[in-house]
């Protein structure tokens, strides 16, 4: 496969399963299996390996990370994974009800200043008959959120009432009430709190069910109108901020992929993508980040490093010169390059890495995302009942970050 990060060859067993990947780099992805037809092995570029156990049933029991550490899934009769037990001095417990929706969820790990175990997270979950979430407390450490929905007839979320404690002491209270015209598109979402609007957010839409325009007034926020313009085949065109406080242009590529994004007139990101349709590569503005430059290396203060897993130039013809980037102006520019794993249900990034070639990030996969080395650091991913990351925990088992979510899946909190 030609595209614009080179050669990429595969190689293949005799029953047609991809046994690896050629990168145009010189490096390699390969794939081992066994006599069921699982994926055993997962060699990465730099020859460091997974390796995966699976039970009668072809259902994942175990993974061996890069680091030969243990990864282990209980399920139950029904395949339903009750408890995730990490290298890291952390596990996760899972309950399912008779119809097999999680119920509770329950995230361990060790204090480190103690060194006894605590609990990180909790996760409990009510439904009704049609198996919607009517009920929801998510605690995380001592802040405990406690959620009741209500949905209409046809199962669109009307109301979130939601109370929140800390340290056992009352927080705030809030409502979200939704509205939806005939066609199931949202028209408003107004958060209350003691018969205070804390926020009141309106949408339009035009005869495509496209949201056109977005009034916003949240908590001591100036009021925001944005309007959205798309292009004929769908994808969107251009948003407007008050007027023309903030323009941003979005382009795309002949496949409908984003391309570019620009903020009155200046390059915001930029995306190039392989011949899978899978991103290779993003440009993003990070002031002074002095990470980008041509291969001549005529731009002061950025350079080129002949053991980069890219051609500079590629990167300039592609991303840089057509947006309106000069050789001045690339020392504000991150590059991030991927290398994924094609070889699953969906594109995994197996690997990221810098404008010199050297990785910065390295994930890896069991059942979802394990674990994420960020610059040397290594961290497990928790989860709570809907399948959204709760957290990411160290080496010792102590929390790193959490998330909290609102009703459509949208970061509210993390700390």
């Amino acid at each position: 496969m030609d595209d614009v990060a080179g050669t990429t060859g595969y190689e293949y067993d005799e029953v047609g399963r991809i046994t690896a990947v050629n990168l145009s780099n010189g490096k390699k992805i390969k794939y081992s299996y066994d006599e069921y037809g699982n994926i055993s092995k997962l060699t990465y570029p730099d020859n460091t390996t997974v390796q995966y156990t699976y039970n009668e049933l072809d259902q994942l029991t175990q993974i061996k990370d890069r680091q030969g550490k243990i990864t282990k899934y209980d399920r139950d009769a029904n395949g339903n994974i009750t408890k995730v037990t990490r290298p890291n001095n952390t596990y996760s417990t899972i309950e399912y009800d008779d119809m097999g929706n999680v119920i509770k969820v329950v995230n361990m790990g060790k204090n480190p200043y103690y060194n006894i175990s605590e609990e990180l997270s909790t996760f409990a979950y009510t439904y009704d008959a049609s198996g919607f979430i009517t009920g929801e407390v998510a605690k995380n450490g001592r802040r405990i959120e406690t959620s009741q929905y209500e949905y209409d007839e046809r199962g669109q979320l009307v109301k979130v009432s939601q109370t929140v404690t800390e340290n056992n002491k009352f927080v705030e209270e809030t409502e979200m009430v939704y509205t939806y015209d005939g066609a199931g598109n949202r028209l408003s979402a107004v958060k209350t709190s003691s018969d205070k609007t804390l926020c009141n957010i309106q949408y339009t839409y035009n005869d495509n069910s496209q949201i056109t325009d977005i009034e916003s007034n949240c908590d001591d926020d100036k009021q925001t109108h944005i309007v959205l313009t798309y292009d004929e085949n769908g994808n969107l065109k251009n948003s407007t901020c008050n007027d023309t406080e903030k323009v941003r242009d979005y382009t795309y590529d002949n496949e409908n992929r984003l391309k570019a994004v620009k903020e009155n007139g200046s390059l915001l990101m930029a995306a190039l993508y392989d011949g899978n349709g899978d991103r290779i590569f993003r440009l993003d503005y990070r002031k002074n980040s002095a990470y980008v430059s041509n291969k001549a290396g005529t731009a002061e203060n950025v350079y080129y490093s002949s053991n980069s897993s890219y051609d500079a130039d590629v990167i300039l013809n592609e991303m840089l010169i057509p947006n309106g980037v000069t050789n001045n102006t690339a020392i504000n520019y991150e590059l991030t390059g991927y290398i994924n794993d094609i070889n699953s249900e969906y594109t995994q990034v197996l690997t990221e890495f810098g404008a010199n070639g050297n990785t910065t990030n390295v994930y890896e996969y069991g059942d979802g995302r394990n674990s994420a080395t960020i610059n040397g650091t290594k961290g497990y991913y928790l989860y709570d009942g809907r399948g959204s990351v709760a957290g990411l925990t160290g080496n010792s088992g102590g929390s790193m970050i959490t998330y909290r979510y609102d009703a459509y899946g949208n970061t509210t909190k993390s700390n």
